[in-house]
């Protein structure tokens, strides 16, 4: 009967064990709508104070070049624009992107992705953002979703 009593005890023991979390403590979180409007909204403004923050720079380290940038080409100012203004707006996509993972909403997709397709034709025409508005279309979804500070991209 000890013996009996042991065998069960060790497999209860051994059940007990393996019936934890399956090894994998990590948890999936899913925001809701307002909370990814507010984290991409942080997000947004984020980018946009560094946009600021580094167009200033960009003219205090080039201040002929700065007085001289009314007679920029739309060519050159599209590649200052890729150099200075591009690395926030894809690090704002990036943050955006990563939310929109988290929420499951295909409009938050949708808004992410129209986003990222127009970085990629300004990065293969950098002109177009001063002849025209790339982001008319991820602006006007954003807005549309309930965004404050995204809908200027």
């Amino acid at each position: 009967m000890k013996i009996f009593l042991g065998a069960v005890a060790a497999v209860l023991a051994v059940a007990a064990i393996g019936c934890g979390s399956g090894g994998d403590d990590t948890t999936e979180v899913v925001l809701t709508k307002t909370q990814f409007i507010k984290r991409g909204d942080a997000a947004c403004r984020a980018s946009q104070a560094n946009r600021d923050k580094g167009i200033r720079a960009w003219g205090e380290e080039n201040p002929e070049k700065a007085k001289e940038a009314g007679g920029w080409t739309a060519e050159e100012r599209g590649q200052l624009y890729l150099t200075v203004v591009m690395p926030t707006i894809k690090d704002a996509s990036g943050e955006l992107s990563e939310l929109a993972e988290s929420i499951q909403d295909e409009k938050a997709q949708k808004i992410v992705e129209t986003l990222e397709s127009a970085i990629e034709e300004i990065e293969e025409e950098p002109a177009q953002v001063i002849t025209g508005d790339p982001y008319a279309k991820a602006n006007k979804l954003a807005e549309a979703y309930g965004f404050r500070a995204c809908d200027l991209f």
